[in-house]
């Protein structure tokens, strides 16, 4: 028998976590008071460029070095 694959939790809530390159980085986004996720949406796409961005400018230099 094998665990399954996400943990479930009945909280009503939409959270969204995506694992980065390197040891243990995510970056999570979830429902809030104020806005659900997907009226955050643009800016969880902007979020997602910037960190991508920022692991290719990571590797590039760590190839360098």
């Amino acid at each position: 028998m094998r665990p399954p694959e996400f943990d479930t939790v009945a909280s009503g809530r939409l959270r969204l976590e995506i694992a980065r390159d390197g040891y243990d980085k995510r970056d999570t986004w979830t429902d809030t008071k104020r806005a659900r996720l997907e009226q955050r949406l643009r800016q969880v796409i902007r979020d997602v460029e910037a960190s991508a961005t920022a692991d290719e400018q990571a590797r590039l230099a760590y190839q360098r070095a």
